[in-house]
């Protein structure tokens, strides 16, 4: 009786040990993360599901989490992840990383093509951290996409005037301006993406820009 109660102990032991009991938690979400990194999706899911059953109190780890869903298509599940990072997360500058979680679940949203819903989370973003300037760009193309020219222009002016140096805001707003009739305005914008390197706007500038 005593021997056989110590092999149902073993076995036991054997059956925690193989389904993670008794690994460490970052070591296993870490070998997702290297399994993630080359493209084996699936397989990282599988061994980062076993971390967050075995830790579920760092909210980042959903954030990678959705990431990997969002690969795999399972864009619903990826957004009730996102989600749980943005209610858990407590860190002292959690303003500025609940912006980058709401974009991100905009992004999926986009994706569902639930427009209203990523709308409503890039206002929170923004509202959250009015520096992000990814959600002023990415507000301003769905506004674009549904004929607002007059307020995606009103995002891409403020994402310039919180960081000049952003090129798809140039891009996107020499765009939106040339379809508006501003020329001039449009012109400038292609000389700045000259300056940041784009040699290719020379020839439409000659072409069409005053001297």
């Amino acid at each position: 009786m005593k021997l056989r109660s110590t092999h149902l102990i073993l076995l036991v032991i054997f059956l925690l040990v193989q389904n993670g009991f008794g690994q460490d938690t970052e070591a296993i979400f870490q070998k997702g993360n290297s399994l993630h990194s080359q493209g084996k999706y699936k397989e990282a899911l599988e061994q980062v599901n076993l971390s967050l059953s075995m830790d579920s109190s760092l909210y980042q780890r959903y954030h990678f989490r959705a990431e990997i869903k969002e690969n795999l298509g399972m864009i619903d599940s990826a957004i009730d992840d996102i989600t749980k990072c943005i209610d858990r997360c407590t860190c002292p500058k959690r303003s500025f990383h609940v912006s980058s979680y709401l974009l991100k679940r905009a992004n999926l949203h986009v994706l569902n093509e639930n427009y209203n819903a990523a709308l409503d989370d890039l206002d929170s973003s923004i509202s959250n951290n009015p520096q992000n300037v990814l959600s002023y760009d990415l507000k301003s193309e769905l506004l674009y996409q549904f004929g607002d020219k007059e307020e995606a222009l009103k995002h891409l002016d403020k994402s310039i005037q919180v960081f000049d140096d952003n090129e798809l805001s140039y891009m996107l707003r020499a765009r939106l301006r040339l379809q508006t009739g501003n020329v001039d305005g449009a012109c400038q914008d292609f000389r700045k993406l000259v300056e940041f390197g784009y040699d290719e706007m020379e020839a439409w500038i000659i072409l069409n820009c005053k001297k």
